[in-house]
């Protein structure tokens, strides 16, 4: 029995989820429907049955329900820096879009270029911070941390481990969700940024751009 996959969801990558991590031992409870022409039914009574360890390991482990908490916490941080990245590759599609539509403006854009750079900097920058410097992705080059190899470090030490967090970690999970919280209000300022400046784009006499408003005349 296994939680949801952290990843998001995208149209891209829907059909490669996969699966979260373990549920704790417990009792649980199932009950089957059935779904057609949009209308969902239920189908059985609501059974409940035990999840129990398959084996016990040979060394001490941390408690069933603290193991769980920590699995939890990592597919939430997970699931938040999967959200981040994939708003973050949006952000920077609709950055090209509207340097195109400003190429064709016809109009005085003022210093909406010069914006446009700052913020599509600001963006990549905050990319690096997720997954590191593109460039440097060849063999024998080297990255500093970022939230993604922090991440990848957890899940590696957890994934068929039952034995609960090490020290690393937690350490790696703690200065993940550090970094996030220092990404997302960078992010929320750019969008911001990006929505204003859109909007004078279109003032501008600028074609519009896929995610915009629909014009209303």
């Amino acid at each position: 029995l296994r939680y949801p996959s952290p990843k998001a969801v995208t149209v891209e990558k829907s059909s490669e989820q996969g699966s979260g991590f373990l549920a704790p031992p417990g009792t649980y409870s199932v009950t089957m429907y059935t779904q057609a022409d949009g209308k969902t039914t239920q189908i059985s009574e609501t059974q409940q049955f035990n999840v129990v360890p398959l084996r016990t390991g040979a060394l001490p482990t941390k408690g069933y329900s603290q193991i769980a908490d920590f699995w939890r916490q990592y597919e939430q941080t997970a699931k938040r820096a999967s959200a981040v990245q994939v708003t973050v590759g949006n952000i920077l599609k609709k950055i090209s879009r509207m340097q195109t539509a400003l190429e064709q403006s016809n109009a005085d854009v003022g210093n909406l270029d010069s914006r446009l750079y700052d913020i599509r900097s600001s963006i990549i920058e905050m990319d690096e911070a997720l997954s590191g410097n593109r460039s440097k992705m060849e063999p024998g080059e080297k990255n500093n941390p970022t939230v993604g190899s922090r991440l990848n470090v957890v899940q590696r030490v957890i994934e068929y481990s039952t034995y609960g967090p090490t020290a690393t970690a937690v350490e790696n999970l703690a200065l993940a969700q550090k970094g996030l919280d220092n990404i997302s209000i960078q992010l929320n300022q750019n969008r911001m940024d990006l929505d204003a400046l859109s909007h004078r784009l279109t003032k501008s006499g600028a074609p519009w751009v896929e995610g915009d408003k629909i014009p209303k005349k």
